[in-house]
């Protein structure tokens, strides 16, 4: 979900998880219409936002941010334990189990979010809300990667961005979006050679 600051995207997230209701029209989720469900139920059904500014618990460590969502969906403390470390580990983060939340870099504290969201089995599809922002090129290519991780193992992931130039490589469909509409929609190479696209977001010097 593409588009400059202000033009709804974060306002459609809010919408599809349940923290606001739309005055008109509808929100399906896997063929069920959601957006008369509370929050907790829409999340139940599959749906997980990380917002932009929000993550983890900054004086926890990394493991212990993991524990505390296992623990709520499982009751055999030692296969929590196994759990955590699988996944710090498949996902290359191994390093950061005893590492206090508030001490980790941007990339780093992106993906343990990221890892924590997941630690709830029902989640099946992933919100992230401008997950590249104040990032370096450095770590905005290591969280590539990691989503596309996260992709490999099933999950559905949508991102919104203001920045196309960061993400394109990774998308397989996206929505430019101003002033709350859809102005254009398809690939990543559609939207680069779209004409309103070039002269609404991405500006005539744009080139892949």
């Amino acid at each position: 979900m593409l588009g400059p600051n202000g033009s709804g995207k974060t306002t459609l997230f809010n919408l599809i998880i349940g923290k606001i209701f739309p005055d008109e029209g509808q929100i399906v989720f896997n063929n069920e219409v959601i957006h008369n469900l509370q929050i907790h139920k829409r999340s139940l059904r599959g749906l997980s936002l990380l917002e932009q500014h929000k993550g983890l618990f900054g004086n926890m460590t990394a493991e212990e941010n993991l524990y505390s969502i296992l623990e709520l969906h499982m009751k055999d403390k030692e296969k929590i334990h196994d759990r955590v470390n699988l996944l710090l580990d498949y996902f290359d983060i191994g390093y950061l189990k005893k590492s206090k939340a508030n001490s980790l870099s941007g990339g780093e504290y992106k993906r343990c979010s990221i890892l924590q969201r997941i630690c709830n089995p029902t989640v099946s599809t992933l919100l992230l809300d401008e997950p590249m922002a104040a990032l370096d090129p450095l770590a905005i290519e290591s969280l590539k990667k990691f989503i596309i991780e996260l992709k490999n193992i099933g999950l559905s992931i949508l991102i919104t961005d203001h920045n196309f130039y960061a993400i394109q490589s990774i998308l397989d469909y996206a929505y430019l979006i101003k002033d709350g509409q859809i102005l254009v929609e398809g690939t990543p190479e559609k939207i680069s050679n779209d004409e309103n696209a070039i002269k609404y977001y991405l500006g005539s010097n744009f080139r892949i």
